[in-house]
């Protein structure tokens, strides 16, 4: 296995084998297995993981640190967010620009739904699921 990248940020090291990306901790606990093309630990405001934003055959999607699946692997744009009480993920096909993204949908994490939102950027998504409550 080759280490492509580790800090103390990601709590862990992304490594690949031959053309597959995984996860391990520091350590050296394989956390999740190199079978993506991609990886992105997701840490909250508390400095855990609590996702996994992954790519699989040219599509995002997201998976818990059980490697459940959150977010189906069907979406261009997937990224993380944190709210003063929720983990989301959020995600959209459609991309308008680098900051907009129309039918943008969030996962709460702890919660697992499903969030269809109005707003079109992250920063006006996260302030409608802190007026939705979460």
């Amino acid at each position: 296995m080759e280490v492509l990248y580790s800090d103390d940020l990601v709590l862990g090291v992304i490594v690949r084998n031959i053309n597959q990306i995984g996860f391990i901790d520091n350590q050296g606990k394989i956390l999740i297995p190199c079978v993506y093309d991609s990886i992105y630990p997701c840490v909250n405001r508390k400095r855990e993981i609590v996702a996994y934003i992954v790519s699989l055959n040219g599509k995002k999607g997201a998976i818990d640190t059980h490697q459940n699946i959150l977010v189906k692997f069907d979406y261009d744009i997937v990224f993380f967010g944190s709210t003063d009480k929720s983990d989301v993920i959020f995600y959209a096909n459609e991309i308008k620009s680098s900051w907009l993204h129309p039918s943008l949908k969030a996962m709460i994490i702890g919660l697992r739904k499903e969030v269809t939102l109005e707003a079109t950027d992250s920063l006006s998504a996260e302030k409608e699921l802190m007026n939705k409550g979460y």
